[in-house]
Formats: C-alpha cells, structure tokens, sequence
C-alpha cells in the first residue's frame, strides 16, 4: 500500500498529522527513509524534486518492453550559446595545461638523460660501506681520510677501532693521530688521553711517537708533561736512528750528535758521535753528512787514540765531501794543501793526487783568487803535482776574477813551456809571447800584455821598449773607443786610470778627473759606472794632484756602497777611519761605515777585513772587540796577506793589551816587510829603531826606513830623515842625504805630504832651512792642488813676491 499525503490527512487529525510531517522530513533528512531509482539504486527521495508518483511512473516505463516507436522520442534540449563556449574555453584550457605538462616532463627527462649521476663524495662512499658493511679497511681509510682533511674529531672512533683491533700495520699511525688529536694543541685536547695514546703508540712502533717521546725525555717537554729523562731519551732515539724511516733517521742524527759532539745535556762521547755518523753515511744515498757534522767528524778522528795514521782515509773522505769547501776558503784551501801534499800532518798519508789538487785549487781560485795564486807553481812547474790541463782551468777562473790581473799571462807562458815536460823550449815561449800580442783585441788584454812585458816573468826578461809600444797601443785603442761611443764606460775609466799613473800617457790630474765625472757623476748612475765613482773618490780622499775633497768623496761612495758595490763599500769604511779629526762622525755614520765594512768583508774583500779588523781594534762604529781583531789579522796572516801581518804587528806592540808579545810583533812585520808591504816595512824599521822585540839598531832602522821611502811610504821618509839629522852614531849626520830620501818620496805622495816637504824645508822642524828649495816644492804642492801651499804665495806671506800659483797652472 502507497500512502499519500491525502491518505495522511484524512485519518489523521491535522496537529497529528503537522507532527509527524515533520518526523518523516527528519528522517529523509537523516537517510532513514531512501527509495530506489529505475535502476535499482537506493535514492533519497525526500531530497528530490520529483515526487513519488513520478518515480513510479519512471520505474513502471523502465520495466515495461520496449516499444518501436520509443527511437523516436525527442532527446535532450541543447546547450545554451554561452554554456557552450564556457564548455569550449575550459576543455582548450584543460588542453594546454595537458601539453605544458608534457613538454615540462619531456624537458626533465632530456635534462636527466643529459646530466649523469651525481656521484658520492669519497667520505660518504666510506661511510656507506662501514655503516652497510662493517668494512674494517674502508673504516681505517675513513678514519685516516678524516684525520687528513682535519676532522679530527670525527675520525676519534674510527681511529680508535683501528687501534683496538690491533690487526692494521697503521695500528701504531692511528694511536699517534689519536695523541695529535688529544695533544694540547689539537682538536680534543685531553692531558690524559694524550699520555695514554703516545704510550700506546710507542709500543706499536710508531717512529712519530718513538721520536716525540725520545725528544721529551731529552730536553723536556712542558706542553706535554714529559720531564727530562737523559738516559732513557737516548735509548730510545738510538731506537729511532736505527728505524726504517729515513726521515726520523736524520733527525734523530742530528740530535744525537749534537748530544754526543757539543754535550748540551750531559757529557761529550766522541765516540758514539763517530759511531752515529758513520751509521748516516749508510742511510743517505751519497754518504755525505751535513757540514757542521763534517767539520766535527775531523776534529773527533783526528783526536782519536789512532789519528791520522788509522782513520786519514776517513779524514780526507770527510774533508772532501764537506761542501762548506765550496763557501769557505780557509776549508778550500787545507784541502788544496792536502791533494798538493803540502800539508805536514797529512803528507805522510795522503798520497799527491794531482787531478784533485786541481780541482781543489779550482774552487780556492773563485773564492779568493789571491790564495790561490800562491799554490799555482805547484801545478805549473814540473814535479809530482803538475797538471797543465788543471793549471789551465785555474787560470781561466782567474782571469774571469781578476781581468785586468797580469799575473794569467805570466802563468799562461809557464803553462806552454812546461807542457812540453821537463825540458823547456825556449823557442816555443818566444812563439807564444809573440802570439800574445798578435792576439789580443781589447785595450784591457794589451793593458795587461804591457804589464807584463815591462815586469818580465820567469825566464822572460823585461822589455821595456816592447811594453811601450803595446801600452801605445792600448791607449790609441781606448781613445778610439772613446770617440766612437762617448758613453763607453770602461775606456773612459782605463783611460783615466792611465794617467792617475801616468802610464802610456802623460799624468794628468784634471783629465782624470774630466774622463771619470763625464761618466760618474750623475746622482743615480747605473751600476756600470759604479767603478768610476770609486776611483774619482779615491782621487779627491788622496789629495793627488788635486785639493783633498772628503766630502765629496764621500758623496759619491754613498750611492753605490748603499746599493751593495763592495769596493764603494770597502773604501766608504776605510774613508770613515781617515776622516779629518777636525770634522768628527755621529755614531749614526760610524755604525754605517762599520755595517758597510763588515758586507764587504764578508764577501771576501780583503781590504776590507783589515778596515773591519781597524773597526774592532778602535771599537769604531761597533764595540772595541781586540779578539776578534786579532782573529782577523791572525787569519789573514796565515794567508799571506801582507797588511793583515802589519796590522798584527801592531796589536802585538801594544802593551795595554791582553795579547802583547813584541817577538811574535816583531816576526810579523818581518814576514810583512818581505812581501813588500810598505807599511809593514815602516813597523820593521820602528822595530829596529825602538827596539820592539829585537835589540835596538839604529843603523838597520835607517835601511828599512830607506826602503820603503822609497816603495813611496811618507812615513817612512820622514822616519829615515830624521835618523839623518838628529840620532846618535853609528847612524852618520847628513843632511842632504835626509833631503834626497824626503824628495824622492815626494815625488809621487799626496799633495798633503808635499806641503808637509815644504815646512820641513823652511825649518819649521829638525831639517836646516832651505827656501828655494822650499819654494820649488810649494810650486809643486800649489800645482797639485794644496790650498795650503797656494797660500804661501799670496801678498804678506813666505813667497809672497812671487807669482801667484793657479790650479790651472
């Protein structure tokens, strides 16, 4: 049965049925009450616009068969124009958004095709393999792979692990990165994990750890908390020097000798130093040690109970391969002394070894060539050391030193004599001298074939005349040179110093002095003119045929001794010890012209190790330091260095000093005075005049006075004049005698010393007045530039009616 709403109505009363209307809303509302559609399905019929007559009428048209004419029925209404293309802009816009999301999806799949893989780093790569599976050897690369990178915390547990196990050969490794870790300056630092790390890693071998350890029981280390323990230090870095690690091998040397040479720690074992060296030379591939090693090698062997007569092999190996020979001429030198079998402690073992004799004097040669000009005729004359192919490199080093040294000429016509063997061909000399000549090409070359033409050699007499003409030619030459290029340098400098010495050329002052200004005088010259500041310097401080200039002197010294030229900076020194007393130097200049002679001494200047030996002798620019001027002057009076033996004369004279001894002063100045040095000469002669350890002689005083007079030492003259004229016998009165040796010193000295003739000769000391004389030689010290001799022309004064002395004149 079908109820209706009218059925409801009329059994009902009407509050009844408002009520339950009502209900059955709710329900429908609910979902209680549902009905099915035509198609079966349950439908909320209260919620729907049809009513239920009109879903029966569809349910009944549903079931009933179908009939012909139902095709025919009318479909649905269409669209409406605007719902149409509201449909149409949606399904475009579905459309587009479809292709964008397919060519975004085709541009990432080419990009990712396009782009390989990006790959693991190699810490994640570990990583994953430790954490994947538990790798032990990706954990010990992990944890020393961290450690290298510097994150140290992070490779502690792996670190740790590797040390736990004990089954890696970087077991010992690991616990010494641990330590590092845990050290005070590391990433964790830990006092006791530090200890207790090192501890472990010393027993698994570790030579980091060995040597750290072994260093702290040494010397102490306070970072880490290791008291000095001497004994067990040295144990251990024995341990450490016999490891297979060639690093900690040399070090652990080098702390080990110094422990057993030098004794910083405990005591001197001479013999476990031997023992350590002789252990290094079996480690590095060419034997050698260091070089402070070597020189201590010597000492030790050569005080050990055999000598040289059980171990010289091993001296001479050691001397040998020290390369300080390279640096250190001294060193050069005794090996030199050795191959040459010259040295007296080493003759009887070392046998002469001609070719490294050679060599030796080779290096000797390029450090100071004067020393090595003293070991040249053991190579070049006959006899068990002569190498003529030796003797020929020598000479080239020497040439390439010293260019215009003639001593290469001299030694190259030995040379060719003597390569012919014992018996010497003189023809054959004679074709070569002739040959010198014919092939020289420079000025300098004919400068220096002159030289030797006028001085002669060995079995080659002077000649005079030849070397005239050769000296003409070198001056023609550097003429020459001068007019094709007025900025040659070195003709201008050749050609004023040839007439400073008046050689080839008249001597002449101004042109000198012209020559070398036009060149180097500018306030920045370049280091090519550098030697023509130096030789006008000189000019000006020497008072030469023109007026002392000290100032100006100095002036043109600073610039190149500022920028490291070693004859500027070698004169600059000496100048400041010969500066006017009237005219004092701050402290500020003295310590420069110290600082300048201690750089040119050190490059080998000898000049300037005596002006350096001066400085310490007179604490001038420096503290006064007598030992280290005697160690100069004593140096270089082994190397035969004639002015380094005067002024150790000198030292030795002093009675105020701790090192006074007048014979050893005495020796000195004679070894002096028989190289020729003229100052020494003039020691030699206060020796025998004082009575300096020798007895008084008056009479041998007055020779070695004369001597050096005249080698053109003022002094010295003036000493011998005086002997002359006022000493007692045997020493004979002669006035005129004293005036010859004054006048012949005279004639090449300084204009100062020609002024000093001139108040000699006017009575002014023990010399008789003698005015025209007097007058002839104020000329002469006027021309030459003394102001002081000028003077003595003018209106009022001594020679005042005479003309007036110009420089020009």
């Amino acid at each position: 049965m079908v109820l209706s709403r009218r059925t409801l109505s009329l059994h009902l009363p009407p509050p009844v049925v408002l009520r339950f209307s009502l209900a059955l809303g709710l329900l429908a509302t609910a979902g209680g009450l549902r009905a099915k559609d035509v198609y079966g399905n349950n439908t909320a019929w209260t919620t729907s616009d049809s009513t239920i007559r009109d879903i029966q009428i569809q349910r009944n048209r549903a079931e009933r068969p179908g009939q012909w004419w139902d095709g025919f029925a009318a479909g649905p209404s269409p669209a409406s124009y605007k719902e149409q293309q509201a449909l149409r802009r949606r399904q475009e816009a579905d459309e587009q958004r479809r292709q964008d999301e397919q060519a975004a999806w085709d541009r990432y799949e080419r990009i990712r095709e396009s782009t390989p893989p990006k790959p693991v780093s190699y810490r994640e790569y570990l990583e994953s393999r430790v954490n994947r599976n538990s790798d032990r050897a990706a954990q010990e690369e992990l944890a020393f792979y961290l450690s290298s990178i510097g994150e140290g915390a992070a490779a502690v547990p792996h670190l740790e692990i590797v040390v736990f196990l004990k089954r890696s050969e970087r077991a010992g490794e690991a616990a010494w990165q641990l330590f590092r870790i845990a050290a005070p300056n590391g990433a964790q630092p830990d006092a006791k994990r530090a200890a207790k790390y090192l501890k472990e890693a010393i027993s698994l071998g570790n030579p980091d750890a060995m040597f750290t350890q072994a260093r702290g029981w040494i010397a102490g280390d306070k970072k880490l908390g290791i008291e000095p323990d001497l004994p067990r230090g040295l144990a251990l870095m024995e341990k450490v020097l016999h490891s297979d690690d060639p690093w900690h091998n040399t070090k652990a040397s080098q702390i080990l000798f110094k422990e057993y040479a030098l004794g910083l720690h405990g005591p001197v074992e001479p013999a476990k130093a031997i023992a350590v060296a002789r252990h290094l030379r079996t480690l590095t591939s060419n034997g050698a040690l260091e070089n402070w090693q070597e020189d201590a090698m010597v000492e030790f062997l050569i005080a050990s109970p055999g000598g040289w007569a059980e171990h010289h092999k091993e001296i001479i190996a050691a001397i040998s391969g020290n390369f300080s020979t390279i640096f250190n001429p001294d060193k050069a030198e005794r090996l030199v002394r050795i191959h040459l079998g010259l040295d007296p402690e080493t003759r009887p073992y070392a046998p002469i070894d001609p070719k490294k004799g050679a060599e030796a004097l080779w290096g000797l040669a390029r450090q100071d060539p004067a020393r090595a000009k003293n070991y040249l005729p053991a190579i070049l004359l006959p006899g068990p050391a002569h190498n003529a192919a030796g003797a020929f490199t020598v000479l080239e080093v020497l040439r390439e030193k010293q260019p215009r040294e003639v001593l290469w000429i001299r030694t190259s016509a030995e040379l060719l004599a003597n390569a012919y063997g014992d018996s010497f061909k003189p023809e054959d000399l004679a074709l070569y001298l002739d040959g010198l000549e014919k092939k020289a090409e420079t000025p300098a070359q004919l400068l220096a074939i002159s030289q030797f033409f006028a001085t002669g050699g060995k079995d080659v007499p002077a000649q005079p005349e030849r070397a005239d003409r050769i000296l003409k030619r070198a001056v023609d030459g550097l003429r020459a040179q001068l007019e094709r290029s007025r900025a040659e340098s070195s003709a201008s400098y050749e050609l004023a110093r040839l007439h400073v010495l008046g050689l080839g050329v008249p001597r002449d002052i101004p042109t000198a002095i012209a020559l070398l200004k036009s060149h180097g005088s500018s306030n920045e010259p370049p280091a090519i003119l550098y030697p023509h500041r130096v030789l006008l310097a000189s000019i000006y401080l020497s008072g030469y045929g023109v007026g002392r200039q000290p100032r100006e002197a100095r002036s043109l010294l600073s610039y190149p001794a500022r920028h490291g030229y070693v004859p500027a900076q070698a004169a600059y020194a000496e100048m400041a010890l010969n500066w006017p007393a009237d005219d004092p130097w701050d402290d500020g200049d003295r310590e420069e012209a110290f600082r300048y002679a201690k750089a040119a001494a050190e490059s080998g200047d000898t000049r300037a190790r005596l002006t350096l030996a001066r400085c310490y002798q007179d604490g001038f620019g420096t503290a006064a330091d007598l030992q280290q001027a005697l160690a100069i002057y004593a140096d270089g009076a082994n190397a035969g260095v004639s002015g380094a033996l005067a002024g150790l004369a000198v030292l030795r004279f002093d009675e105020s000093g701790p090192w006074h001894d007048a014979a050893a002063g005495f020796a000195a100045a004679q070894r002096a005075a028989d190289l020729g040095d003229a100052e020494g000469t003039f020691v030699l002669g206060q020796c025998w005049e004082d009575g300096h350890g020798t007895k008084p002689d008056s009479a041998r005083a007055l020779a070695v006075y004369e001597q050096a007079a005249r080698a053109g030492h003022w002094g010295s003259a003036v000493a011998a004049a005086k002997l002359l004229t006022v000493s007692a016998p045997p020493v004979v009165p002669d006035a005129a005698r004293a005036i010859a040796v004054l006048e012949q010193a005279a004639a090449n000295a300084t204009n100062d010393q020609q002024f000093n003739l001139v108040q000699l000769l006017l009575g002014e000391a023990f010399l008789p007045e003698d005015k025209p004389r007097a007058r002839r030689w104020a000329r002469i010290a006027a021309t030459n530039g003394s102001e002081e001799a000028e003077w003595l022309f003018r209106p009022g004064q001594t020679f005042g009616d005479e003309p007036g002395i110009s420089k020009a004149n």
